[in-house]
């Protein structure tokens, strides 16, 4: 089981490694997850992922992996916004283009309407 002490604990000993490739298959069993279930991805493995490929000066990457947090069906909660804000700065310092597809996705996470959408596809 991949848990977020298990991720601390890794990047306190400095495996960073060990620690991304856990990340990873964090994310693709939370993706299969929500294939199954329906009920939005865990954010912690995308915003893990984003922090440690910022920190190791990898910006594109840190995008990638937070644009594809942003086309996932979401999970209630409010780790969005962080994950936004860290976002569009990202972009801004780097004169990254945001995708259209993402824009949309984060103007509805800054206005607060991206909840209704998540509860209304947990319904449908």
């Amino acid at each position: 089981m991949i848990d977020a002490e298990r991720i601390k604990i890794l990047s306190s000993e400095k495996r960073y490694e060990e620690a991304i490739s856990l990340l990873l298959s964090w994310v693709e069993a939370t993706e299969k997850e929500d294939k199954e279930k329906r009920w939005g991805v865990a954010p912690y493995p995308y915003h893990q992922l984003a922090k440690l490929y910022t920190q190791f000066k990898n910006p594109e990457l840190a995008k990638g992996i937070l644009e594809r947090y942003f086309r996932q069906r979401m999970a209630r909660g409010s780790q969005k916004e962080k994950m936004a804000e860290r976002y569009v700065k990202l972009c801004e310092k780097h004169g990254y283009v945001i995708p259209e597809d993402v824009g949309e996705i984060i103007k509805m996470i800054q206005s607060g309407t991206i909840e209704m959408v998540i509860i209304k596809s947990l319904v449908s």
